[in-house]
């Protein structure tokens, strides 16, 4: 079960590149009694993760999409001037669309200056997807 306030996609259509919802981290970190230290560091302590999946199958016309998805962190909501805190390689429509598919694991680096929003890209190349679904969230183990 996910918070609905750490949700970053929840079946979303993905047809082609887009960012996700963004979440304001001090609002979206608070739900879960961790706060930012200094510089808008997230210490040590309980790894926050976030889980990209899809929930139903990413399909492309021709089946050669492919999918990159970031971890960005930015002090504007759009995420312009962001900063990529984790990315994925290139993920073959082929091998990993399938419905249910785990499609990125990210753990929220710690010590490491954030902005005030934190969201994802997902990047989409050679060709869009016609249809499938995307689900993105915080979560603690």
């Amino acid at each position: 079960m996910f918070d609905q306030f750490n949700v970053f996609s929840d079946s979303v259509n993905l047809t082609g590149t887009a960012i996700s919802d963004v979440l304001d981290l001090e609002g979206s970190l608070k739900r879960y009694g961790v706060e930012l230290g200094l510089d808008n560091k997230l210490g040590t302590g309980t790894p926050i993760h976030v889980i990209v999946s899809c929930p139903t199958e990413l399909d492309s016309a021709g089946d050669a999409a492919d999918l990159v998805v970031s971890l960005e962190t930015s002090d504007n909501a759009d995420l312009s001037s962001s900063t990529v805190l984790a990315q994925t390689a290139a993920i073959d429509e082929g091998t990993a669309t399938a419905a249910g598919a785990t499609l990125a694991r990210f753990t929220l680096p710690q010590n490491v200056a954030m902005g005030k929003y934190l969201g994802l890209r997902y990047t989409v190349t050679t060709e869009d997807f016609t249809s499938g679904t995307v689900f993105a969230a915080l979560y603690i183990d």
